[in-house]
């Protein structure tokens, strides 16, 4: 432990610490977790293939929901809603809204808009 932390910490604190009674790395990694979740998606599977990652012409969309609980104390859930498809016929293209919030222990409410372009020749 950084001795400059462990100096602004009071006496009876420090004094914890060195006897072994207090971890205070317990306080940001838990010894052990587990999560649980369940996901619903649309549109994602088509012929067994990732509309989000694999070429195809016609634009479609893909919705993808999920929920989780986690032991460490933390529930959340995340929402991914896109669009994926060709421009010019040669290319793919997706774009995506995803929201979550206390997906992963300790994190806060999260969005992003994500485009990812490919270009096939």
């Amino acid at each position: 432990m950084g001795e400059t932390f462990k100096a602004a910490l009071p006496q009876s604190g420090r004094a914890a610490i060195d006897s072994g009674d207090f971890d205070p790395v317990a306080f940001f990694i838990p010894q052990g977790s587990t999560t649980m979740g369940v996901c619903a998606s649309m549109g994602e599977n088509l012929a067994g293939q990732n509309l989000q990652t694999v070429y195809s012409r016609a634009w479609r969309p893909f919705v993808d929901l999920c929920i989780s609980h986690n032991t460490a104390g933390t529930d959340g859930y995340t929402g991914i809603l896109g669009m994926a498809g060709s421009l010019t016929g040669e290319d793919h293209m997706s774009v995506q809204l995803q929201h979550s919030d206390g997906f992963v222990p300790g994190s806060g409410v999260t969005r992003s808009l994500g485009l990812r372009y490919r270009h096939y020749f």
